[in-house]
C-alpha cells in the first residue's frame, strides 16, 4: 500500500477518536434532561374538622368580589380633589383593625405602598435558613424599591420581617399581632406555623398567604393561600425515582419527624413506593422538638438499608446521620428533603458525608436560567459577601414573581385580585422556570442536589404532581 494512503487513513482514523471522545465528554458534562415523572394518585387523610368549619364559613372568593364594587384609588383621588379637599385618601388611626373579609381589602395604601408582612426565623434552630431566605427576599424588594423607584417606578413593597426565633408560640405572636394591620403574610417558613395558626386564618378569610415554604399542604386546601415551592410530595416522589433509576437501589428506610408533617410525609412516601413496586423496609422516628435520635439509629440499623430517606429538620438530621455513620452504616446512601440543604455542606466538610437532597429550585451557582443569573448577578452587587443558596434563590424568586404580578394588576386591585392572578397561570415560563397553577401551587418541578458544582437534574411532575 502507498505510503501516502497509509498516512491518510491513520490521520482519519485519529480525527475520528479524538472526535468521539470530544462526543462523550461533551455527553458527560452536558445538562441532564428534563426528567418527567409520571402522575400518582396519593390518597391522603383530610382535616374533617378544619373542613367542616372552611365550608360553613367561605364563600368563593370570586362571588365574594363580584357582589361588592370597589372603586379604584384613581377614582377617590378624582373625587376629592373635586370637591377642593386634599388627594390624599384617609388613613386609619394606628393600630386600628380593618374590618371584613381579607380578600377584598385593597392593596394599596393612599402612600402608592403594598404591605405585606412575614415570620422567619433569625434565630433558634432553622436561623441558617432563615436568614439565606430573608436575604432572598429582601434583595430583590429593595433592588425593586431603591434602583427602580418601586414597581413601574411608583409602587413600594413593604416587607414586615419578624423573627420567629424558631418557636411556634413567638411566630403565633408575630401573627396573630400583624394580621390586625398587615394581613397578607408572604412566605412563612415554618409548616407548624402554617399549619396551626395560618391556616384556621385563612379558612375565616382574616389572612392571606402567598408561597409559604413549607411542604406538607394542608387538606382541604384553604382560599386565600398560594404556593410556588413544589411539595414534599412531589420531592419524595423525584428522590424515590433517583433512587430506582440512578443509585439502582431498593432497600429503601425513612428517618422522619414524629409530627403530622412528618406522618404525612410517611403516608406519601409509603404511596409513592408501591407505584413503583417497592415497599419501605423499615421507619424510624424522633419526637419534635428534640433531637434524641439513638432509639430510631437502633431500629435503623438492625434494618440494615441501601437508602435512608430523611424527613426531618436539620439538627435531629444531622445528628443521626453523624451516629448512623460512626454506627458502622457508612454503606448508606442519604438523601433528603429540600429542608435539609443548610446542613449537607456541613457534613460534606467536617464529616466526609455524601447527602443529597431535593431541590425546589435550581442549582444557584450553574443553573443557566435567566432568574438564576439575574439572582447571581443581584447577589455579587448588592451582597457580595454573603454566599448563594438554594433559600436565598427561593425567597428572590417569591418575590420577583410577587413584583411582576403587581406590575399587571389595576388601582384598585384587592388581595383577592392578587391571589387570583396567580390561579390564572397556566404553562408560563417565568424567566426559565416553568409555572402552572394547579391544587394552589404554582411550580412542580424538583431538583436533585447532589452537590454545589454539578448540574443538577430535573425533575417536572404533570401540572399537581403526585
Amino acid at each position: 500500500m502507498n505510503v501516502w494512503v497509509k498516512r491518510t487513513i491513520l490521520a482519519g482514523s485519529g480525527f475520528v477518536s479524538a472526535a468521539l471522545i470530544a462526543f462523550v465528554l461533551l455527553w458527560l458534562t452536558a445538562p441532564p434532561a428534563t426528567i418527567a415523572l409520571p402522575a400518582i394518585k396519593i390518597s391522603l387523610p383530610e382535616d374533617g374538622l378544619r373542613s367542616s368549619v372552611a365550608e360553613g364559613a367561605r364563600r368563593s372568593r370570586f362571588d365574594r368580589e363580584s357582589a361588592k364594587k370597589i372603586k379604584s384609588t384613581k377614582d377617590k383621588v378624582d373625587a376629592r380633589s373635586a370637591s377642593g379637599t386634599s388627594g390624599r385618601l384617609e388613613r386609619e388611626p394606628a393600630g386600628a383593625s380593618p374590618q371584613g373579609p381579607v380578600s377584598l381589602r385593597p392593596l394599596l395604601n393612599d402612600e402608592a405602598e403594598v404591605h405585606i408582612a412575614t415570620t422567619l426565623a433569625k434565630t433558634g434552630e432553622a436561623a441558617l435558613l432563615g436568614k439565606a431566605l430573608s436575604d432572598g427576599l429582601f434583595l430583590y424588594l429593595n433592588r425593586i424599591n431603591s434602583a427602580d423607584g418601586g414597581i413601574g417606578g411608583v409602587i413600594q413593597v413593604m416587607l414586615d420581617q419578624r423573627d420567629d426565633e424558631s418557636r411556634l408560640r413567638t411566630g403565633a405572636k408575630h401573627i396573630l399581632k400583624l394580621k390586625r394591620t398587615i394581613p397578607l403574610f408572604f412566605s412563612p417558613l415554618s409548616d407548624g406555623l402554617l399549619e396551626k395558626v395560618l391556616v384556621p386564618l385563612l379558612d375565616k378569610d382574616e389572612a392571606a398567604c402567598l408561597f409559604p415554604v413549607a411542604g406538607i399542604r394542608p387538606r382541604p386546601l384553604p382560599e386565600n393561600l398560594v404556593y410556588f415551592r413544589a411539595s414534599y410530595v412531589d420531592e419524595l416522589h423525584a428522590l424515590v425515582h433517583y433512587t430506582r433509576n440512578v443509585l439502582k437501589k431498593q432497600r429503601i428506610a425513612l428517618f422522619y419527624e414524629d409530627s403530622s408533617w412528618g406522618r404525612t410525609a410517611k403516608a406519601a412516601l409509603t404511596q409513592i413506593l408501591k407505584f413503583y413496586k417497592l415497599k419501605l423496609l423499615t421507619s424510624a422516628s424522633y419526637q419534635s422538638g428534640t433531637v434524641n435520635v439513638m432509639p430510631a439509629l437502633k431500629k435503623m440499623a438492625a434494618a440494615e438499608p441501601q437508602v435512608v430517606i430523611c424527613v426531618a429538620n436539620g439538627r435531629p438530621a444531622y445528628n443521626f446521620i453523624r451516629e448512623a455513620v460512626n454506627d458502622k452504616l457508612h454503606y448508606v446512601q442519604f438523601l433528603g428533603i429540600s429542608r435539609l440543604a443548610g446542613i449537607q455542606e456541613h457534613l460534606l466538610a467536617s464529616r466526609g458525608i455524601t447527602l443529597t437532597t431535593s431541590s425546589v429550585v435550581p442549582n444557584p451557582r450553574t443553573s443557566s436560567l435567566p432568574i438564576v443569573k439575574q439572582y447571581r448577578a443581584d447577589m455579587q452587587h448588592y451582597l457580595p459577601n454573603k454566599g448563594l443558596s438554594t433559600y436565598g434563590l427561593e425567597g428572590y424568586i417569591c418575590s420577583a414573581l410577587v413584583s411582576d404580578a403587581l406590575t399587571k394588576l389595576p388601582a384598585n386591585a384587592t388581595v383577592g385580585t392578587l391571589l387570583g392572578s396567580f390561579e390564572k397561570l397556566r404553562g408560563v415560563n417565568f424567566q426559565g422556570m416553568p409555572l402552572s397553577y394547579y391544587k394552589g401551587g404554582l411550580s412542580h418541578s424538583v431538583w436533585m442536589n447532589d452537590g454545589p458544582d454539578t448540574e443538577w437534574r430535573h425533575y417536572q411532575l404533570p401540572a399537581g404532581g403526585a
